[in-house]
């Protein structure tokens, strides 16, 4: 009986070492593809271009040029610039989700111009990555219900894209869904891109029924302001609060 016990546990860590081993393969042979999502601040990415190229999965920086006034260029075979304006028109904020196909791999960092995680955030991102392909990772954490939005709730069931790594798989899944929900998807390009995060995330929901995960972890932020949104920022909050309760009772 002990030998047949001693057997079954040598054998448990057989594939656990396996298992670890073929984890650690993955990591290092990680592809990864930074989508960065630009408008009008192009003094931010001439900022941290650098330091994104310097992070060891990164192996190409796409930049979507939502206004053909602030385009960025780059002389560097790792980076490409994209001309998305006329999406940015039609879009907003949903054309990162549109233009995912632009990038060379599966594995994708999703980035608003003025934020980057650090190495080690990044390392925390990939170590639960290769875990789950098939879900979100991030550092925004927000809950989105009936009751609507709250930014400082210890529960969450969404994660802002922003600052996330996920597969090109589960974008282009989310963005079929998001082009299924007419109602929801023309109420964000009424809105001139708010909320196109929370319905990104509705829909990562109700496609893998779970929800994404919250990576601790420091990184950049290089400015303060929004970038992105052109509507009344005073009423920013609001129109995200009744979005919630909106989605969430339809």
């Amino acid at each position: 009986m002990v030998l047949v016990v001693l057997i079954f546990l040598l054998v448990v860590l057989f594939f656990l070492l396996k298992k670890e081993g073929n984890i650690e393969k993955f990591k290092n042979s990680l592809n990864v593809s930074c989508l960065i999502l630009s408008y009008n601040r192009p003094h931010n990415i001439k900022k941290s271009i650098e330091d994104i190229l310097k992070i060891q999965y990164i192996k190409e920086i796409v930049i979507l040029n939502g206004h053909k006034d602030y385009k960025v260029n780059f002389n560097n075979p790792k980076i490409k610039s994209i001309d998305d304006w006329d999406d940015n028109d039609k879009y907003f904020l949903l054309r990162r989700y549109k233009n995912v196909n632009y990038c060379k791999y599966d594995n994708i960092l999703l980035l608003d111009d003025d934020l980057y995680p650090t190495k080690e955030l990044m390392n925390n991102f990939v170590n639960n990555y290769v875990l789950d392909k098939d879900n979100i990772y991030g550092s925004y954490k927000r809950l989105c219900n009936s009751k609507g939005y709250f930014t400082k709730s210890k529960k969450y069931n969404y994660i802002l894209p922003g600052l996330c790594l996920t597969s090109k798989k589960v974008i282009n899944n989310i963005w079929e869904n998001i082009k299924k929900n007419k109602k929801f998807m023309n109420l964000v390009i009424e809105q001139k891109g708010n909320c196109e995060d929370l319905l990104f995330n509705y829909e990562f929901n109700k496609i893998y029924k779970k929800n994404p995960k919250y990576i601790k972890g420091e990184f950049i932020s290089l400015d303060k302001g929004n970038g992105f949104y052109t509507g009344d920022t005073k009423k920013h909050l609001e129109i995200r609060n009744n979005f919630c309760k909106q989605i969430n009772k339809s």
